[in-house]
């Protein structure tokens, strides 16, 4: 017997409504920005006191200064895996004294 559209659509209404509040209550739970709870109390409701926003704040480390090495004389190209960069390094020795026997200077 089937069933009349009205009916139909009452039900296809229900059922999504049904679905969004499964769907909004998983991402609730899942994600924190979807949470109707900040993110602060759930991290103490994780924590506890260890959370690190209830800690009292403490005084950092210095800054750490690196002395600035006076650029190579002779230099090349090296690629930097971390950085994803080139980076300009100093030759070895021994390619430094070639370098300078044939621009007749002394090594």
């Amino acid at each position: 017997m089937p069933v009349p559209l009205d009916v139909q659509l009452q039900m296809m209404k229900e059922s999504n409504k049904k679905l969004d509040k499964e769907v909004a209550h998983f991402e609730a739970s899942s994600f924190p920005f979807k949470s109707k709870t900040p993110v602060s109390e759930a991290s103490i409701g994780l924590y506890g006191e260890k959370a690190w926003h209830t800690q009292p704040k403490q005084d950092g480390a210095p800054a750490v200064v690196r002395p600035q090495l006076p650029d190579p004389r002779f230099k090349q190209r090296q690629w930097q895996v971390e950085r994803g960069t080139y980076e300009y390094v100093s030759l070895e020795p021994h390619h430094i004294t070639g370098r300078l026997k044939a621009l007749g200077e002394k090594p």
